[in-house]
């Protein structure tokens, strides 16, 4: 595929690409909304963090992994199974997401990770490496669908915290 078909395919694939991207943008804030309407979450953050440097110590600066870390230690008594698992697949959805890797962000969705080419009938597994490919591969299987899904699913989650603070 020349250049300019390949721009053009990818251009019809940014405005929902984007759109999942600014959603993980919402639910960021989101968190760090909740950790500073929430003393317990903060508590749990100091905990976490006092050996960190001064510019990741804090819930407005410090890495969202810790973030996410000291709000289910917070809330541990009344977030669920299901609910904790959201968060951590979220976390490495989102990581994965974020920097390009759909291979990853596939394989953690539980998704095909399979591009175009078919060999004996099944669709050959992408490499990470096959960014182009991935991204493409994002849309056709399910992937957008999946990481907005997941992204609802841990508002609701924080939704449900924030009213209590």
């Amino acid at each position: 595929m020349d250049i300019s078909a390949e721009i053009s395919a990818f251009n019809n694939l940014k405005l929902q690409t984007e759109e999942a991207a600014g959603k993980i943008l919402w639910i960021e804030f989101k968190i760090r909304y909740l950790a500073e309407r929430s003393q317990k979450v903060i508590d749990k953050l100091n905990g976490i963090t006092n050996l960190k440097d001064e510019d990741q110590k804090y819930y407005w600066n410090c890495k969202l992994d810790d973030l996410l870390k000291a709000i289910k230690n917070a809330f541990q008594g009344q977030l669920n199974k299901e609910e904790i698992n959201i968060i951590n697949q979220y976390q490495m959805v989102r990581n994965r997401y974020l920097h390009s890797n759909f291979v990853g962000t596939l394989e953690k969705l539980g998704l095909s990770t399979g591009g175009r080419l078919i060999k004996n009938g099944q669709k050959v597994p992408l490499e990470k490496k096959e960014i182009g490919e991935s991204l493409k591969a994002l849309h056709t299987n399910d992937g957008i669908r999946a990481v907005k899904h997941l992204i609802n699913s841990v508002e609701s989650v924080l939704d449900k915290f924030l009213k209590d603070t």
